[in-house]
């Protein structure tokens, strides 16, 4: 990401406060159950209404909703409110060396579409970007995983999945 580390938590605030306030790329906290804290964030960005296009980006999540069933479910939300005001496109992309984020995207069930070499300069660096799609034909199919996944029946008394997540599933 082109914001990050923060210093402090001070500094994290401020950035938040940045970002809270943005019409062009509106951002969502990401607020676990078990918690009731924010404890990270999402946001919809290069919305394109008139090409029924949005991308999910800018994910930032603490360490510990990271690999949760919460941060699952925000993804999953984020995916089914774009689907329902009618995009026909969702879009993921990330730093090509990202492999937790690689990972995510094709564990969600997105399409890797391909790599724009060189794409950008970030933190002085030149980044690869990777970019996928999931598109409205496939999310009933999606949708109806996710929710197979998210039912409290497929989790053990610790909170562990029994069935995972992937497109194969």
């Amino acid at each position: 990401m082109s914001y990050g580390p923060f210093a402090t938590r001070n500094d994290l605030a401020a950035h938040a406060g940045r970002i809270a306030g943005r019409d062009d790329q509106p951002f969502f906290a990401a607020i676990p159950a078990s918690s009731g804290k924010a404890e990270g964030w999402a946001s919809f960005c290069d919305i394109a209404p008139g090409d029924a296009a949005i991308e999910i980006g800018s994910v930032w999540l603490s360490p510990r909703p990271q690999r949760t069933r919460a941060a699952t479910e925000a993804i999953f939300l984020m995916m089914n409110h774009a689907f329902a005001l009618g995009y026909h496109r969702v879009a993921w992309r990330c730093n090509a060396l990202n492999a937790a984020s690689m990972r995510a995207e094709r564990r969600f069930g997105f399409t890797h579409e391909g790599t724009w070499r060189a794409h950008a300069i970030v933190k002085g660096r030149r980044r690869d970007t990777a970019w996928f799609a999931i598109l409205a034909p496939e999310w009933a199919a999606r949708r109806a995983l996710f929710t197979a996944w998210l039912d409290d029946g497929n989790f053990d008394a610790d909170g562990v999945a029994i069935r995972p997540l992937s497109p194969a599933a």
